[in-house]
């Protein structure tokens, strides 16, 4: 399995959706703000170094991530601003390489969506 970063809208929902990973064994961790800064290292450079397979987070968590050859981003549930998603996905396919965006919604999240499109 690929990496993959999964992005949340809160911080609940980073801590929910990595439990439930976790239960399900499979490599993940949670960065958000309430991590401490030694917290959100260690988990960055474990997915860095490969260690780590899925990557839970906020937006604000992400800014300025920098991580090389991330084929796939899951946004779990969508952004509060159009901007936000750019920023997400871009965080895929980079320096040419190929890279997968998925979003998930709900009904709630149509208004979003189709700002998003637009």
């Amino acid at each position: 399995m690929n990496q993959v970063i999964v992005f949340c809208k809160t911080k609940q929902s980073v801590d929910r959706v990595t439990r439930e990973l976790v239960r399900r064994n499979l490599s993940a961790q949670a960065i958000h703000g309430d991590r401490s800064q030694q917290s959100r290292l260690e988990t960055l450079n474990a997915f860095k170094d490969g260690s780590l397979r899925v990557l839970v987070a906020t937006d604000i968590a992400a800014r300025g991530l920098d991580i090389a050859e991330l084929p796939f981003v899951i946004n779990y549930e969508m952004p509060a601003q159009p901007e936000d998603y750019i920023h997400r996905i871009g965080r895929t396919g980079r320096a040419g390489a190929d890279g997968v965006a998925i979003s998930l919604m709900d009904e709630s999240e149509q208004k979003m969506f189709e700002a998003i499109k637009n």
